[in-house]
């Protein structure tokens, strides 16, 4: 069932306009769980004012990551939840 889900999903997504909504997608770099560097062009597309922060050997779950990675992704949801774009 997982399987159509996520062929039915994906179909569906492909189909939405460009949202011109700002956001941040933080990605790690070293990921091997999902293709990211596809997904980061995808929602690039998709997303075309999102602001795009690579984590340099960020693995997939990022805020299980060491002390100073996990800082560094807690650092940028925090500056990004205190810009004037989210008040």
């Amino acid at each position: 069932n997982w399987f159509n889900a996520l062929v039915d999903w994906n179909e569906r997504i492909q189909s939405y306009p460009p949202n011109p909504r700002h956001l941040v997608i933080i990605q790690g770099n070293g990921d091997t769980i999902v293709d990211w560097e596809y997904n980061l062009e995808f929602l690039v597309t998709k997303f075309p004012n999102a602001r795009v922060e690579l984590i340099d050997e960020g693995q997939h779950q990022l805020l299980n990551e060491g002390p100073a990675l996990r800082a560094k992704v807690l650092g940028i949801i925090d500056q990004t939840l205190a810009s004037p774009l989210n008040n």
